[in-house]
């Protein structure tokens, strides 16, 4: 007797298995802390488990060829450092905010919009940067698909910090 799931098409099927991955991935996102930067910090097994799983999620999202996964992971892999730098700038930024923003006064008030505006900035160079050269050696449909799902990761790692933020007084 077959089960409901192996009546669904193929394309839901692989939506659900991906929807529950993402799932797990934010799940993991809301156990790190900010501040993890030493090896020997506990933290930074939780920080590669993410990288592995995010690495996992991209793979079964794109079902590369292997002459896809061959030019398509170092490009990945160099986005991903170079978000990577992005993002430590950011936790930085909002471990400054976090510490202070109590007695925030205008002038950090307005370095605060500054800088995050800029890493924000970033952000898109960085994508662009990396879009431009992945849809030099890979189909569009794959780039694009690659890029949403990027979109999505970050969108809800964003939602899950915002989560801890505290707005200002």
């Amino acid at each position: 007797m077959s089960d409901a799931r192996d009546c669904a098409p193929r394309s839901a099927r692989v939506g659900r298995r991906h929807l529950i991955a993402l799932g797990g991935l934010a799940a993991l996102g809301r156990a790190l802390p900010a501040g993890a930067q030493s090896p020997a910090d506990p933290a930074q097994y939780s920080i590669e488990t993410l990288r592995n799983r995010k690495d996992f999620i991209v793979g079964g999202v794109l079902q590369l060829t292997d002459g896809e996964a061959e030019v398509f992971w170092p490009i990945y892999r160099s986005y991903q450092d170079a978000l990577e730098k992005a993002d430590r700038r950011l936790t930085e930024l909002i471990k400054d905010y976090v510490a202070r923003y109590q007695n925030l006064d205008d002038a950090s008030a307005l370095r605060v919009i500054e800088e995050s505006l800029e890493i924000e900035t970033e952000h898109i160079r960085l994508r662009r940067t990396y879009g431009s050269r992945l849809a030099k050696v890979l189909p569009a449909r794959k780039v694009a698909r690659y890029l949403q799902l990027e979109s999505k990761l970050a969108a809800q790692m964003r939602f899950e910090l915002t989560q801890t933020i505290p707005l200002v007084p």
